[in-house]
Parts: C-alpha cells; structure tokens; sequence
C-alpha cells in the first residue's frame, strides 16, 4: 500500500475515534464532578445507607447552649458545664466487645464533633464548659504542644464536618438595631428550619452500649450498618432521654 493511503487510513481512523469519543462524553448521563464536587466526596463520600431518616429543625437561641449571659461574661448556672448539655455521660463512647473478649471504647462522629466544639468553647468560656466528668480530653493537658495540635484537629475535623453535613438551607437576612441604634441586615439562621437527622438513634446506641457492649463483629462503617438498634434490648428508656438542645421543638 502507498505511504500516502496508508498516511490517510490513519487519519481517518484518528478522526473517526475522536469523534466517537466526543460522542460519548456529549450523550453521557454523568457530567464531569467539579473541583468542589471532587472535594466534598472525598471529605464525606457517599454513605449506602442512612443511620436514621432526614427530618427537619428550626434554629432557635437556646439559653443554655449560650451558656453566658448577653450582657456579662457570668453563666447563668455554675452547676450546668457545657458538655453535660450535649454528650452522655461517658463523653458518647460506643462500647464495643472486641474478639479476645475485651471492652473497648469506639468514637461516635457526633459526638466526636461535639466534643472538639467543647474543648474550643473552653478556650473561650473555661469557666462554664467543661467539668471533665464527659470529656475523653480536656482542653488543657498541661503540654502545650500536644494542646495545640488537639486544638488544631478539632479546628479541622469539625470544619470537615460541617461540608460532610451540607446543610443547604437559605438563610434570609433580617434587620437589627446596632449599638448605634442604627437599623443593619445581619444572617444568623436562627429562626430558619434546617434539614437535619434524627440524634436520637446515635444517644440511645452510646446509652444501650453501656449496659450491653455491641459485638465487633456486628460494627459496620455507620451506627445505622451496624443495626445495633435492632437488637430489641433498649433498656435505657428514661435514661435515653436526651437534654433539651436536642429535642425538636
């Protein structure tokens, strides 16, 4: 064959390959995942199931979460730390019985965002957040180093958390008088009903595991994998109950 139809043979099977494969990407369901897209499934990819249904939760300023008083730095109740309002007693710890019949304690990711939002809240309130009785660990240890880099993986983790949760709802600005007593536009989601998940499922595992350590043979990726809520031995009932800023109202 001529060099010059075997040169045009080529080209043609070039041309008819790259215009295959334009067609392919044209008609694909699937569009190329942007750059934010890439970041958030690599952050938190995509769960085969749900721990527990979506529901719905409208913001509002809870006194005790706020733990200090709008105008002095004083809590309104020394007795109630911050923590207690937000993590079972055991800090929200799933105990699981390993193979060798040992207990051993597995972290919840709830709780363990709960938990680093605590030991930075310390940093700034460390009168009224942490009594230590449901902290794995405090804010302070007493080595400086091993503070700052507890400190900066809480900054990381719960950040990383908050994309996982991608929580799309609008919030709406509205209007609020300065301290100028100028009127100003101000967002802070309070008021505004967020797409949540139930936490009950989570409180009631941690508190059901105390009394009956969960098999490590039945831990899965997810609380809801794991179905260690269908075991039918939910004896905490009243001791379930969860503190009120987890109720919704």
């Amino acid at each position: 064959m001529p060099s010059s139809q075997r040169f045009f043979y080529s080209i043609s099977a070039t041309v008819i390959f790259l215009l295959t494969l334009l067609g392919i990407v044209l008609t694909s369901d699937r569009s190329i995942p942007s750059l934010t897209q890439q970041f958030q499934q690599h952050v938190c990819p995509t769960s085969p199931s749900e721990p527990s249904p979506p529901i719905t939760r409208k913001f509002h300023s809870l006194t005790p979460l706020l733990g200090v008083h709008p105008d002095t730095s004083q809590s309104p109740s020394a007795d109630i730390s911050w923590e207690s309002l937000l993590l079972p007693q055991n800090g929200g710890m799933l105990r699981v019985q390993t193979s060798n019949d040992t207990v051993t304690d597995y972290g919840i990711s709830m709780f363990h965002q709960l938990h680093c939002l605590t030991v930075l809240r310390g940093l700034i309130f460390p009168g009224t957040s942490q009594h230590h009785g449901a902290s794995t660990s405090p804010s302070h240890s007493g080595d400086a180093h091993e503070d700052a880099v507890h400190w900066a993986h809480c900054f990381d983790y719960i950040a990383q958390a908050i994309i996982c949760a991608a929580d799309d709802t609008i919030e709406p600005p509205h209007s609020v008088i300065d301290k100028d007593g100028k009127s100003v536009l101000v967002i802070d989601g309070i008021g505004h009903t967020h797409q949540c998940r139930d936490p009950e499922p989570l409180w009631r595992a941690v508190l059901d595991s105390g009394t009956h350590a969960v098999s490590v043979s039945d831990v899965k990726a997810t609380v809801g994998d794991s179905g260690v809520l269908q075991t039918g031995r939910s004896e905490c009932e009243n001791g379930c109950l969860m503190p009120p800023p987890y109720r919704v109202q």
